[in-house]
């Protein structure tokens, strides 16, 4: 379709100028809307290029399995190894395995940072909720990368507003 087209031409002219900004980064961040296949397709082409450039880790919070405190299996997935359900929700869709398959087999090793369910704010505010949410995530990274490398070169890969640095709705994310 037409539309189709036109988002593959804009991921092809916006490629080169996401890897070109990345060479010196430590930390590049791309969300996706995550009814949006198509964005994890590029996701991969970005991760492989940014392995190349000397990255380290892919960092998604699709890898969060929200009913479990940890997701031991993406912390201990070894590159190349199979790309299952128990690597997190969001492999279901076959794009997203793909992409995590292409990564991993590039030399990234992945790491989790969605928030599990004993971070939880119980405050009724969609606000809190929210501010806690993206502290929780922030917290879990340092904890799953940085804390273990701090000079690590980490991808991460996040939904909708998580990249925002905006005021919105549920305020700063």
């Amino acid at each position: 379709t037409r539309r189709s087209s036109d988002l593959l031409s804009a991921a092809l002219a916006a490629f080169p100028s996401v890897v070109a900004a990345s060479r010196n980064a430590q930390i590049v961040i791309l969300n996706e809307a995550h009814h949006v296949s198509a964005h994890r397709a590029f996701a991969g082409e970005v991760a492989v290029a940014l392995a190349q450039q000397g990255f380290t880790t892919f960092a998604a919070e699709a890898f969060g399995t929200a009913n479990i405190n940890t997701n031991q299996s993406v912390r201990s997935h070894l590159p190349g190894a199979p790309i299952t359900t128990k690597t997190g929700y969001y492999v279901l869709d076959p794009v997203f395995a793909e992409t995590t398959r292409r990564a991993s087999e590039a030399g990234l090793s992945l790491a989790d940072y969605e928030e599990r369910w004993d971070q939880r704010s119980q405050d009724p505010s969609f606000d809190v909720k929210a501010t806690a949410r993206e502290v929780n995530q922030a917290r879990n990274l340092i904890e799953a990368v940085l804390a273990r490398d701090p000079k690590a070169r980490i991808f991460i890969y996040c939904g909708y507003d998580h990249v925002t640095e905006s005021e919105g709705p549920g305020g700063l994310w």
